[in-house]
């Protein structure tokens, strides 16, 4: 049960070794669990080694029951810090700070932040600006002191959503910082 509230925590889609890494077990492990879950009609084997869940509703059940606990802000930090790899594709950069984001206190900041600039400068390069003001101001919640790039960023990102008088105010920030 613990490795598939990790797994809802992941996704609708999600990875063994993933699974694996956050929980700190071996794959083969991971992997009996998954085909105990499958047999019970929870998760099915999909191609190039993910498992997925049968219905949203398991996910969902998996999610409300381990956010009740207070689990969830954990979890999240530790399916971020296996993911938050230097090698990491764009979806990956997007996931990460996903995964911090919904951590919330239980990350840690230095991470978070950077990975969150990192999404939301990825945001305004594949023009998705609305997604890039949502994690600069994530930033903004994690530190009072953002760097210079963090504020233009915002600042270019507030401006193609067309908030410019809070556009303004970031770029003048970032000539003060």
């Amino acid at each position: 049960r613990a490795l598939l509230a990790t797994a809802a925590f992941a996704g609708g889609k999600f990875r063994p070794d993933l699974i694996s890494a956050v929980h700190g077990i071996d794959v083969p492990e991971v992997l009996t669990g998954l085909q105990e879950a499958a047999a019970r009609g929870l998760v099915e084997a999909r191609p190039g080694g993910e498992y997925a869940f049968l219905h949203d509703r398991i996910r969902e059940a998996l999610l409300e029951q381990d956010g009740r606990d207070g689990s969830a802000a954990a979890v999240h930090a530790r399916i971020a810090a296996v993911l938050d790899t230097p090698a990491k594709s764009d979806g990956q950069v997007f996931e990460v700070a996903h995964h911090y984001v919904a951590a919330g206190a239980a990350a840690p900041g230095r991470a978070a932040i950077a990975a969150c600039v990192a999404a939301g400068e990825l945001a305004l390069r594949t023009y998705a600006p609305a997604k890039a003001v949502a994690l600069f101001d994530h930033v903004l919640d994690l530190t009072p002191t953002p760097d210079a790039r963090a504020l233009v960023s915002l600042g270019t990102a507030l401006r193609q959503t067309g908030q410019f008088s809070r556009a303004a105010d970031m770029l003048t920030r970032a000539l003060t910082v």
